[in-house]
């Protein structure tokens, strides 16, 4: 399964990482270029069952980007919600499907 994570912040990473440990095609959509940066030198760090992963994952913004997921995770901030999706509305076909998992105020609007 080809899964875009949207926000790859420590739960987006979590996530993101879970599930290519698990052996699903995972793509982390991010526009801070810190976080890019550090990702693409050092890799994704994740901890599971006492065994340190380090994942050399495909990050960048969604433009970076072509072809449809099968799902499309959303990890970010409320407020940044609305643009994030647009970005990766390119990675969207007739079978995809998308998954929220925010917290905070503002989401459901």
């Amino acid at each position: 399964m080809r899964i875009g994570v949207i926000g790859a912040g420590a739960m987006g990473g979590l996530f993101g990482g879970s599930l290519a440990l698990a052996g699903h095609d995972v793509v982390l959509i991010e526009v801070s270029p810190v976080t890019i940066a550090a990702v693409r030198a050092e890799g994704l760090r994740l901890t599971r069952h006492g065994v340190r992963h380090v994942l050399k994952l495909p990050i960048g913004p969604a433009s970076d980007f072509s072809g449809v997921c099968d799902l499309l995770i959303v990890f970010t901030k409320g407020m940044h919600t609305r643009s994030a999706v647009q970005a990766a509305a390119h990675l969207v076909g007739p079978q995809t499907w998308a998954l929220t998992v925010q917290n905070g105020l503002g989401n459901p609007e």
